[in-house]
């Protein structure tokens, strides 16, 4: 197909009233996530999006974005959870989309509800410029807007979306467009593909690099493919864009590789394997999508797809080699379970997406055949609209666009009550033990320390997956053992060791006990989907496992220490080590201290004497 030979919406500018159309259509559903009486407030307010993951997104694109703003990198030191804990982008990818809406927008709530709105509400639009990138009529291109939209609200898109799932979900849209307009070039050189083709390969890059990683070897064969008939300046382009596209994230994709041995899939312990041909039989149907929108359109969009080998070969070819690599991988993790890690059962979705643009070619040319064959042209598209609707209405899209999961917003009066209990009851001079509990609805409780200003172990992530998550206790075992198994002297020493003055317990197993400890007291209780108990415990605070002195500041920037007495020329305080810690004054040595109960090294100071005041600062290397 010459793309360049098809009409574009230049010389149909009536199909530009369809995009403005979608984009209505899509920004007031996309208002009604946010707030179902579709006011702008819940929309524009700093009252934080608590569903899902979204609560941790905002917090870590938070202190990543002012980390960026200071020292020109968003990796950081976060001494607010898990006794200090390195901020880096491996273990929770959503917070980059989260940390470019605030760099954008301001350190606020606020922000990044803004930014996630925008993107939500630019999707028919992502959809019709694929469209144009592989060639499509403005027709053809806004079939697939609407489409797209229809996928986008279709229940599994919805429930990524509210689950916090941003980072899959953007990276998909920016991976199709990068697809679609690499075609384009291939076909069509010219400068604005050349620009479009390498800001969506940025894109993609920035918000999931596994998905590049995961293409790159179709990418590379397609190039190969196509390379033979293009000219030298065609090459050079070709290799322009691969290094402006990696060049623009290159800062952030180092310290992505160099934390990746902190993310657990990679080195921890996994459930075995299952057998494959038993287990294939039993879930054969897991291969497909399960929605009936998406099962509907992949089915027209499949057919589409053998439509477009005649037609457009080269992106049938791609594009069918990017969906049989998304079922397969999302298949392959019900079997290996490092991949069901990276949630690989969600690339479905994605299979879904690439089938949007043949399934619109397929319905576009449906609608031409039947205007040739009644004479009349309108009467294809009014039949194949009415068709899309009615499907549509099968499959109850209108119920569940307008019934579908929301947006949580805001604390409730409970969650205010356990935030003003905490800051109330407990102070900054120890951690707060924080019982994380599993399921969905917990995700708020990363906002607790930024909203009582108390540091804290446990309540960053229930489902986190980094070495420093060890010390915590969670669902009734502390540090991975029943709590019922640890007796009041080990109790006593890990409270130590970590600095706990208070605990938040709520299982039933916890409560019980820690009311039988003797050094433990429980002074309030409140809701929040079951009963929680306060504890206090009845020791001396002190951040300095070894040593005396002051912990006067610890924050994203720097650990600072006053009137600091070493003991026999040491000092080791209860905060993780992190390589290129760096200490000032000079003549202060800073070193690891091993500890075999926590994988992650304690801080050591060796000094010669008092020091009035110490600065630790986390250099990026």
């Amino acid at each position: 197909m010459d793309v360049s030979a098809v009409v574009g919406f230049r010389q149909r500018p009536g199909w530009f009233l369809a995009v403005a159309g979608l984009l209505l259509l899509q920004g007031w559903l996309t208002l009604r996530l946010f707030s179902p009486d579709l006011s702008f407030e819940h929309l524009l307010d700093d009252e934080p999006i608590i569903s899902g993951r979204h609560a941790l997104h905002y917090y870590h694109g938070m202190i990543g974005a002012k980390s960026w703003k200071e020292r020109g990198s968003s990796c950081c030191f976060d001494p607010a959870y898990q006794a200090g804990y390195p901020k880096t982008p491996i273990f929770d990818g959503g917070s980059r989309p989260a940390e470019l809406f605030q760099l954008l927008g301001g350190l606020r709530p606020g922000s990044y509800k803004l930014g996630l709105a925008i993107a939500s509400l630019l999707v028919p639009f992502a959809f019709v410029l694929m469209g144009r990138g592989i060639g499509l009529s403005p027709p053809a291109s806004c079939i697939a807007g609407l489409l797209g939209c229809m996928l986008w609200w279709s229940a599994p898109c919805q429930d990524l979306l509210v689950a916090g799932d941003v980072d899959l979900l953007l990276g998909g849209l920016s991976l199709l467009l990068h697809l679609t307009w690499f075609i384009r070039f291939e076909r069509a050189p010219a400068l604005d593909s050349w620009i479009l083709m390498t800001l969506f390969a940025a894109l993609t890059w920035y918000a999931q690099p596994f998905l590049v990683i995961g293409c790159l070897p179709f990418l590379v064969l397609y190039y190969f493919w196509v390379s033979a008939r293009q000219g030298g300046i065609w090459h050079l382009a070709m290799v322009a864009a691969v290094l402006v596209a990696f060049g623009v994230n290159a800062a952030w994709l180092i310290e992505w590789t160099r934390h990746l041995w902190l993310y657990l899939p990679f080195g921890g312990q996994l459930p075995p394997s299952t057998p494959f041909w038993p287990t294939l039989a039993k879930q054969w149907n897991h291969m497909l999508p399960s929605d009936p929108a998406n099962i509907g359109i992949a089915a027209v969009g499949l057919f589409g797809l053998l439509v477009m080998l005649r037609t457009n070969r080269a992106a049938a070819w791609l594009l069918g080699f990017v969906i049989f690599e998304f079922v397969m991988i999302s298949t392959a993790g019900r079997f290996w379970p490092f991949l069901a890690e990276f949630g690989t059962e969600k690339l479905l979705i994605l299979a879904a997406w690439c089938l949007v643009l043949p399934a619109a070619n397929a319905l576009a040319d449906l609608a031409d055949s039947l205007s040739d064959l009644t004479g009349w042209k309108p009467a294809g598209a009014i039949v194949v609209l009415m068709g899309i609707a009615l499907f549509g209405w099968i499959v109850e899209l209108p119920r569940q666009c307008l019934t579908g999961p929301r947006f949580e917003i805001g604390l409730s009066p409970q969650r205010k009550e356990i935030v003003r209990t905490l800051s109330e009851h407990a102070s900054s001079s120890a951690r707060i033990l924080w019982e994380d509990r599993s399921g969905p609805g917990h995700g708020w409780t990363a906002l607790l320390s930024p909203l009582s200003e108390r540091p804290f172990l446990g309540g960053l992530d229930s489902e986190g997956k980094v070495e420093h998550m060890h010390a915590r206790l969670y669902q009734g075992k502390l540090s991975g053992t029943s709590v019922k198994a640890w007796d009041e002297r080990l109790l006593s020493q890990f409270f130590e060791h970590y600095n706990v003055g208070w605990v938040v317990c709520w299982t039933p197993e916890s409560i019980e006990r820690f009311r039988a400890l003797p050094f433990a007291r429980a002074v309030a209780e409140f809701e929040d989907g079951g009963r929680g108990v306060l504890f206090t415990l009845k020791r001396t605070p002190s951040f300095f496992l070894k040593g005396r002195g002051e912990l006067a500041l610890a924050d994203s920037r720097r650990i600072a220490l006053s009137d600091i007495v070493p003991d026999n020329g040491e000092i080791i305080l209860s905060m993780h080590h992190q390589k290129n810690m760096r200490v000032s004054p000079g003549y202060v040595q800073i070193e690891r201290y091993l500890d075999l109960n926590d994988p992650i090294p304690f801080i050591r100071l060796r000094c010669l004497g008092p020091v009035a005041r110490v600065s630790i600062i986390w250099e990026t290397p």
